[in-house]
């Protein structure tokens, strides 16, 4: 895989420490034995302690290791970065972690305390420890790459090469500039099968090509310390001469190694005391194992001789011999070849034994036995014996499925093998024989489509769309074919109970059946097709699938609302079939049994007894899917078109699969708070939408989308009156009348206008706003008669009080003014005609 944008943060040196020098220490913690092959769990380690243990608190560690799952609840790679506490610090924990992104499968990295506030890892660490003090360190700069090794592994190898068997450790920081570098993620869940190659291995794991620049925590020695001190402890030199030393011998060992008399502790002083290297640490060893070739090439030299009958003749060395009857070495010679003869009677004897044991072993681990292989089958599925034959049963009859099809399959021995080349790693000694007509994958195709031109269609929709069957890692091939097999069988078993109940039922518009697909249609203008899509394992068909499919074909609430009306089907054949049938009164609601008025009526016990088949319970979902999306279209294109006043849609998480519910909220930006919105609660049926206002009233609207659209406008108009009436108040104006529905001027063809007259605290000044849902808003202003000098002057009214009368109104240019919506320019409207108060 790869991870084309995946980039790490780059730290500075200031972020982690002062520096990394001052008592350094590598510390390894856990190891890989912990994680393979099979997760040890309990092993969690906390680094402040692990800081205690290396005699260095308050220090600051770097590393590499595996993520605290504890915590974090998944697996993950770890690089802790953290300051430990101390007496006089509190500790700091500036680490990451990345783990397999789980929306996208991606590499992820993540900062560790934005998260959590421990410090704990798991399973292994490399941890470098110093007390974060600068110092002198050793720079090391690569251009680029000449071999197959890695960075860190030339820079080991390169330690040991100048410092032979003297072991040296290094740890710190590297910052990879340019490039890309392949690296590892271990998956969010341990392996549940035992990892006991490298391939194993590789399989689980997830590569990622990550782009630099990178920042790398290495901690590495350049050869195991133990190694040479452990050589050394080999001791040659027991065992070669009487039953007396051989005794002394096994004294000797039972008080060398450890566990055998004296502490672990001891037994390693001792050792580095006794087995102390001269100049080189092998040098011991080199001379031993030499000194045991010589006398095993002497012993086969003289096996040699006893076995072939070739007699040396050897020169005597001094001319006083003795007879041959009393030579001690002729004695010693034939005691010796007897008993070398019966050792090596024993041992070849055991040699045999033993080839034999391994090759047995060897062909069961890959010969599994048929009867272990059928005791896993019928773990998983229903087996009978038929004469001599095994059968399976794929059915859902055991459920209360009513299905005629058989569903049986048969159990053979897989006898595809020869013996003459290597036995696959994927052989399985059983296999399966499904019908020919359960073969391949099968799936339901429901497809919604409108004729209309201004709705969009809402798509096809494929329910139980699997791929051509494909062995999962660990699980057997049949299970993976009986599975496919039974979906095919349960898709027919779905698509006939759909087919029978298209053509039994009657509705104003009859369901088409033709072949393999039903046509429905539930609204004028809309079609609902469902069909039964069956491919068998053919490559035409597959190269037809694979070039059909879409990666975001499947809604997966069709799908589980299917598997729940089946089930409720089956459960309704089971229970009809099962329950008895008493011969007093039926079962059912008591009120059925009863007379008089707190009986059921006839309509109420015809609508117990009427039941809704499977075609119908999906009609209405697309009824309420197809509702559901046209009016959250239509509220979209309203809040995108008009911007003020502003309307947002509230969807509810909790739906039934006929019904769901928005809440609508009406709002003008800036006034929330000073003025109320309109709330309104949609509640999007099958056939009707009913909208509920605040104060309780109750609308509804049919499946129309002009209908919700009108709706929403007139809704809207009001808000803007609604906002003036509010405002008024705050600022002190007076309400002199208020309509939400205005009977003269324009007739407006969507809802009614509405409008408002408000006056100014000190009288001199009103405001009449008529706003409505085509005509739009208009805003008239009444200025005192004093102010008016185009009127003319009544020879009736002679008194001075007569002028403090408003004169007539003239219309504001609302296009002119200043401001972001329409409340705020009846603020400052409002302002400029107050009077200002010293």
């Amino acid at each position: 895989m790869t991870c084309a944008e995946f980039s790490f943060h780059v730290p500075s040196l200031e972020e982690l420490a002062g520096g990394i020098c001052g008592k350094t220490r590598i510390a390894e913690v856990g190891g890989v034995p912990y994680l393979l092959p099979l997760v040890n769990q309990k092993k969690v380690y906390d680094l402040n302690k692990i800081a205690k243990e290396i005699k260095l608190p308050g220090a600051f560690i770097l590393g590499a290791g595996a993520g605290p799952f504890q915590t974090l609840g998944f697996n993950s790679e770890f690089m802790p970065v953290i300051q430990t506490e101390s007496e006089h610090k509190p500790p700091v924990n500036g680490s990451y972690f990345a783990h397999v992104n789980p929306a996208d499968g991606g590499c992820l990295l993540e900062k560790y305390s934005e998260k959590h506030h421990d410090f704990e890892c798991a399973l292994l660490a490399n941890l470098f420890a110093s007390e974060g003090q600068p110092g002198k360190v050793i720079e090391v700069k690569a251009k680029r790459r000449t071999g197959p090794l890695n960075f860190v592994t030339c820079m080991r190898q390169t330690l040991e090469k100048h410092y032979g068997n003297k072991p040296v450790g290094m740890g710190g920081t590297f910052i990879i500039q340019k490039g890309k570098v392949k690296s590892h993620i271990m998956p969010a869940e341990f392996s549940s099968c035992p990892l006991n190659s490298d391939e194993e291995v590789n399989k689980w794991l997830h590569f990622y090509e990550m782009k630099a620049p990178l920042v790398c925590l290495p901690v590495f020695v350049s050869r195991d310390p133990n190694l040479a001190r452990l050589a050394q402890r080999i001791d040659f030199s027991q065992g070669s001469g009487s039953e007396e030393e051989e005794a002394a011998g096994t004294e000797g060992d039972a008080q060398d190694w450890p566990g055998a008399g004296s502490s672990a502790d001891q037994d390693d002083e001792e050792g580095v005391v006794k087995f102390q290297p001269s100049l080189w640490p092998w040098d011991s060893v080199r001379n031993n194992l030499r000194s045991a070739l010589t006398e095993m090439c002497v012993l086969y030299d003289v096996l040699s001789i006893v076995r072939d009958k070739k007699f040396m003749t050897l020169d005597p060395v001094s001319q006083d011999a003795l007879p041959p009857k009393q030579n001690p070495q002729t004695l010693q010679l034939i005691s010796k070849k007897k008993s070398l003869a019966g050792a090596a009677q024993i041992l070849l004897k055991g040699a045999e034994r033993l080839t034999k044991s391994v090759t047995e072993n060897q062909e069961n681990k890959l010969q599994r036995d048929f009867n272990s292989e059928l005791l896993r089958l019928r773990q998983h599925w229903k087996l009978r014996k038929v004469g001599d034959k095994i059968l399976g049963d794929l059915s859902y009859r055991s459920a209360g499925s009513l299905f005629p099809h058989h569903g049986t399959f048969e159990v053979i021995k897989n006898t595809d093998l020869d013996l003459d080349k290597k036995i696959p790693e994927d052989y399985c000694p059983l296999d399966v024989q499904i019908p020919s007509d359960l073969e391949g994958s099968a799936y339901i195709k429901v497809s919604i489509q409108k004729q209309a031109p201004d709705i969009g269609d809402l798509g096809t929709v494929n329910l139980f769309k699997r791929p051509l069957p494909k062995s999962k890692p660990g699980s057997p091939h049949w299970q993976t074919k009986l599975e496919a097999a039974q979906n095919v069988l349960l898709c027919k078993e779905i698509f006939a109970q759909l087919s029978r109940e298209a053509v039994q039922i009657k509705s104003q518009i009859p369901h088409i059946v033709v072949k393999n697909q039903i046509i429905s249609q539930p609204f004028p203008n809309l079609q609902l097709s469902i069909s039964l899509c069956h491919s068998s394992n053919d490559k035409k068909s597959q190269k037809s699938t694979t070039e059909k499919q879409c990666p975001e074909d499947h809604l997966y609430v069709l799908e589980h609302n299917l598997h729940l009306l089946i089930r409720e089907f089956h459960k309704q054949t089971l229970s009809s079939i099962m329950m008895p049938h008493p011969a007093s009164a039926p079962f059912g609601h008591k009120r059925m049994r009863l007379s008089g008025p707190q009986a059921f009526d006839k309509n109420e016990i015809n609508s117990l007894q009427s039941s809704e088949g499977l075609l119908e319970k999906i009609i209405k979902q697309a009824k309420h899917i197809f509702l559901r999306s046209r009016a959250a279209a239509t509220i979209d294109s309203l809040a995108s078109r008009i911007e003020d006043p502003q309307i947002q849609a509230h969807w509810s998480n909790i739906n039934d699969v006929y019904e769901s519910s928005v809440k609508v909220l009406i709002t003008s930006q800036g006034y929330e708070q000073i003025c109320k919105s309109i709330q309104l609660q949609l509640n999007i049926g099958v056939e009707q939408i009913r909208v509920v206002h605040r104060d309780g009233r109750v609308i509804t609207l049919s499946y129309q989308e002009q209908e919700l659209q009108d709706f929403l406008l007139s809704q809207m108009s009001q808000h803007q009156v609604h906002a003036v009436q509010q405002l008024a108040k705050v600022m002190g104006w007076q309400v002199l009348s208020f309509s939400n529905h205005v009977g003269l001027g324009p007739i407006e063809s969507i809802g009614n206008a509405s409008a408002i007259t408000v006056a100014s605290p000190s009288g001199d000044y009103a405001i009449s706003v008529r706003n409505g849902p085509e005509s739009g808003s208009k805003i008239m202003v009444q200025f005192p008669r004093n102010q008016c000098k185009d009127l003319p002057k009544s020879d009736v009214l002679q008194d001075n009080k007569w002028s403090h009368l408003r004169g007539p109104f003239k219309e504001v240019q609302w296009n002119k003014m200043e401001g972001r919506n329409f409340v705020y320019k009846m603020e400052l409207l409002m302002s400029a005609l107050s009077p200002c108060l010293l």
